[in-house]
């Protein structure tokens, strides 16, 4: 018969590879129930065992072509529908095309399969369904205008797409087929893994499907350290990154990698979050990213953290990026690459220098970290030895020039344990910013030694010693002094007479004071006894810091009081002595102001030895201690000129051993001879010390008055000082009757003296002379007719003066004679009849 089979029950013959493929093969059987007739009779049964054979066979030539398909992104497949049967063992997915028009799509909207296949299942037929593999399906959601619903949905198989069961192949057509029916993607994306990499700071996130990028809120990523978060954990919520994955790739796989660069240093900074697999979970919200399709990712809960994959610790060591030099704030402020733990910050590693390979440098010794909190920004407070350093060594770190600073890689760690970059001698790191000191030097205390003479200044930072100026500093007895009894500006210039320093650059100066300074410092009773009555007034211009800013001033009426002061607690010190005895003037030099009203001579003992103290036997003839002084200087002054009495300086005279040369002339100085002006006055110190200054009498001696006594035949001469009788020429003596024009006189032709040497001389009249002198009636019979005349070769003193020229003078007493002339012998002479009577004067 010439009866059309339905298409179903073809499609069905069609499918069976060794029925109907030739005449040898297309049997018929059927059944009663096959067809009627006209009258409603049914055919008669064919059995299978006598089936009939064709008569006429065609063969299949037809190529089978694509009918519809339905496009299923939920479920990730194509169901395709074809005209007939087609081998499914034929079918090539790669030859299918996803376009999202008919004709011309462009490139990037359009898609070839690479890997999806047909399911597992699939047998010959009509209908292949072919499952979406992860690239391809991923690939079509990437492109945002391809398959996004029937319309813009179209597919293109390519000509050896399938071939039918009789070896036909695909009925190829340029124009893609608009799908039938478009089922969206209703299947949220969920987190499959992700990657934590510490040391390149990223997290690579692995996803079910492919998300938009564009959707993707990195802040609502948090991170925790342990899988159920509680109060004791620790954790970050991400605040935002930078992308890359999916927006570079045609959306396979469906990775995102979020920089974690602006929260790696938190992270870091969590020493107990992230640094292993077992501190490192991962919570996110259903808000931090959609698929393609808008779906927004099923959300992992704080409360069920997900574990890390593949974790990767930092292994990469810090950096110093820069730093900062503040000599105002006292601050070296470091920037790190990273997160360093502060802890491990070794500042004795760091070292300034003037250049990349020093010339001259500071190795910071006792600096500390200010910052207490981990993180890339370290400040360190500079000591005041540190600090010091650097603002006295001229050639560093005056600006950014000669400023650069190196270090050890034990300088500091991250957070990982991982030793900094070390910056080597050579390779020094350069100051970013260098702020100079702005800071005015400021006096912070001083301290009076007067003991040593000496003030010492305190200033909070170094000063420039080349711009001290002494003379502008004054020392007065309380904060505001306007008289000359209570302060006393210093006088600079050198010592040991005006006040000079030896310091050099540096916080302490130290003043020694000249002895001008010094000494009108003890003569002024009311100023620098003790520290309540010593203060200091200092200009801004007394001194100047190595930056060449001026002092801060203390003025009048704020002075600074003294931090310290050591009274004088040592007695006064002969430092020297001259001896006039041309004048009879005692010099003592002392080594302070001493207090003239306590001067005492009695302590004082001239001695011909330096080795005879007080403590030898020292005789007579070898020392002599003076008694009481004719004058005594008024002032107390560190110089006190005493004129010795009479007494002393003619005891003196009288000992040729002692006194009389440089060599002879020692003095020995006890306790009791002076006291200084101290709070608590102060005893001399016994001392021996030869004279500095000697000068010998070179005065002549002087007659101060005589007297004649006729009775014993004597002139008694007084003189001014002692004079040596060895040296007496009896013959230069002349007595006369009157002071000038005499006409009567009688000079000497002998003598004898029975005195010693000293202020007064005997001379007893020869008897000629005696006589000669009464035989006279003009001559020396009465005071007024009593004067002498004396040459300067009568007498010498005891250093060989001769006596200044004498005369004539009047006696200042005159004893007459009153002693009876007696008859010493006689010679009688009868032969010529004469007596001669022999009596004892004239």
């Amino acid at each position: 018969c010439r009866h059309r089979c339905q298409s179903l029950q073809l499609i069905q013959v069609l499918r069976l590879t060794s029925v109907a493929t030739s005449n040898a093969t297309t049997y018929i059987a059927v059944s009663n129930r096959t067809v009627w007739d006209m009258n409603n009779n049914s055919l008669t049964a064919i059995e299978q065992h006598l089936a009939k054979r064709v008569l006429y066979f065609t063969e299949d030539i037809l190529p089978p072509f694509l009918v519809s398909y339905v496009f299923d992104l939920d479920k990730g497949r194509i169901i395709l529908e074809f005209s007939e049967t087609v081998e499914s063992s034929t079918f090539n997915s790669t030859q299918l095309t996803v376009a999202n028009n008919a004709t011309s799509p462009s490139a990037s909207q359009s898609y070839t399969l690479r890997g999806s296949a047909l399911t597992q299942t699939q047998n010959d037929s009509t209908t292949l369904t072919v499952l979406l593999d992860e690239r391809d399906l991923n690939s079509v959601k990437f492109r945002r205008s391809l398959a996004t619903g029937a319309s813009d949905t179209f597919l293109r198989l390519g000509m050896t797409a399938v071939y039918d069961m009789n070896g036909n192949v695909y009925r190829f057509t340029a124009q893609a087929k608009q799908a039938s029916q478009h089922r969206r993607d209703a299947t949220p994306p969920r987190l499959l893994a992700y990657d934590l990499d510490v040391d390149a700071a990223t997290l690579t996130l692995t996803f079910s499907e492919l998300v938009d990028p564009l959707t993707v809120a990195v802040d609502q990523l948090s991170l925790q350290s342990d899988e159920t978060r509680v109060a004791t954990s620790s954790f970050h919520n991400l605040t935002s990154g930078s992308l890359s994955g999916t927006t570079l790739t045609p959306g396979h796989p469906p990775v995102l990698t979020v920089s974690l660069l602006p929260d790696i240093d938190r992270l870091k900074f969590l020493d107990r979050l992230a640094v292993g697999e077992l501190s490192t979970y991962l919570a996110l919200t259903s808000s931090f990213v959609r698929d393609m399709a808008s779906l927004p990712i099923v959300a992992e809960l704080e409360a069920s953290g997900k574990n890390v994959q593949n974790f990767s610790a930092d292994v990469t060591s810090p950096t110093l990026r820069s730093f900062d030099l503040d000599l105002t704030a006292e601050t070296l402020t470091m920037w790190f690459d990273e997160t360093v733990r502060m802890s491990t910050i070794a500042v004795p590693q760091i070292t300034l220098q003037d250049k990349k390979l020093m010339g001259t440098e500071r190795r910071l010794t006792t600096s500390t970290v200010a910052t207490t909190v981990d993180g890339l920004q370290a400040v360190i407070r500079l000591s005041r030895d540190d600090l010091d350093a650097v603002k006295l060594n001229t050639g560093l770190c005056t600006g950014p020039a000669d400023c650069y600073m190196s270090f050890g890689s034990e300088m500091a760690d991250d957070m990982a344990g991982n030793n900094a970059t070390a910056r080597p001698d050579g390779d020094a790191l350069r100051v970013s910013v260098h702020s100079q000191d702005r800071t005015p030097p400021r006096l912070l205390s001083f301290d009076v030694d007067m003991n040593n003479a000496t003030v010492e200044l305190f200033f909070s930072e170094p000063v420039d010693v080349l711009t001290l100026n002494i003379s502008d500093i004054t020392l007065q007895s309380a904060a505001w002094s306007n008289t000359t009894d209570t302060l006393v500006t210093l006088n600079a210039g050198a010592l040991p007479t005006l006040t000079s320093t030896s310091s050099s650059n540096g916080n302490t100066i130290l003043l020694q004071l000249g002895t001008q300074d010094w000494y009108d410092l003890q003569r002024r009773r009311q100023l620098a006894t003790g520290k309540t009555n010593t203060y200091l007034t200092i200009p801004a211009s007394a001194i100047r810091d190595m930056n060449a800013l001026s002092l801060v001033p203390i003025g009048n009426g704020i002075g600074s009081q003294a931090s310290d002061f050591v009274e004088d607690t040592s007695g006064p010190v002969l430092l020297s002595f001259d001896l006039d005895m041309d004048t009879n003037a005692l010099d003592l030099t002392w080594n302070e102001v001493v207090d003239v009203g306590t001067l005492d001579l009695h302590f004082l003992t001239l001695q011909s030895l330096a080795s005879a103290s007080l403590a030898d036997n020292v005789t007579a003839f070898e020392s002599y201690a003076l008694t009481v002084a004719a004058s005594l200087p008024t002032n107390d002054s560190h110089v006190t000129r005493l004129v010795l009495r009479d007494t002393d300086a003619h005891q003196l005279k009288l000992r040729t051993d002692l006194a009389t040369t440089s060599g002879n002339t020692v003095l020995s100085v006890l306790p009791g001879v002076v006291r200084d002006l101290a709070t608590t006055p102060r005893p001399a110190v016994p001392r021996v010390l030869d004279v500095t200054s000697f000068r010998n009498d070179s005065t002549s001696p002087s007659v101060t008055m005589f007297n004649v006594d006729l009775n014993s035949g004597q002139v008694i001469i007084d003189f001014d000082e002692p004079v040596d009788v060895r040296t007496v020429n009896f013959t230069q003596l002349t007595l006369t009757e009157a002071a000038s024009g005499s006409t009567t006189s009688l000079s000497l032709r002998g003598g004898s003296s029975p005195s010693v040497n000293g202020l007064q001389l005997v001379v007893v009249l020869t008897a000629s002379d005696l006589n000669d002198l009464k035989r006279d009636v003009t001559l020396h019979h009465n005071r007024s007719l009593a004067y002498m005349t004396l040459t300067p070769s009568f007498v010498s003193d005891m250093l060989g003066n001769r006596l200044s020229a004498y005369g004539p003078r009047q006696a200042a007493q005159f004893d007459d004679d009153v002693n009876r002339p007696s008859l010493v012998s006689f010679v009688f002479d009868n032969d010529a009849g004469m007596m001669s009577l022999r009596f004892n004067e004239t």
